[in-house]
């Protein structure tokens, strides 16, 4: 019997808060576009601004580290991307299919 591959999970920031949902979904150009639900807002496009910081973490991979890695770390496993970086995360992992 082959071990079954679990599909890892992840969190996501925007300007340090925490989105509940994101999508991906054809864009006006046909290429993809990233939205994101924001509790206030409801779903907006998550685009390449300055004032928009987009960050992931696999937490999967972050349970596995040990304690005290995780305790000293700067950045807490999150990860900045543009939308387009996590689409293609996403898409290599698994996520997105």
């Amino acid at each position: 019997m082959e071990p079954r591959q679990s599909t890892p999970e992840f969190r996501f920031r925007l300007n340090g808060i925490y989105l509940p949902e994101i999508n991906v979904r054809s864009g006006p150009d046909g290429g993809n576009e990233l939205t994101a639900k924001v509790s206030e807002l409801g779903w907006i496009v998550v685009d390449i601004r300055p004032d928009m910081v987009l960050e992931y973490r696999d937490e999967t991979a972050w349970a596995l580290l040990p304690l005290e890695m995780c305790q000293a770390s700067t950045d807490k496993g999150w990860n900045r991307a543009t939308p387009e970086e996590l689409i293609g995360i996403l898409w290599n992992t698994g996520v997105l299919k």
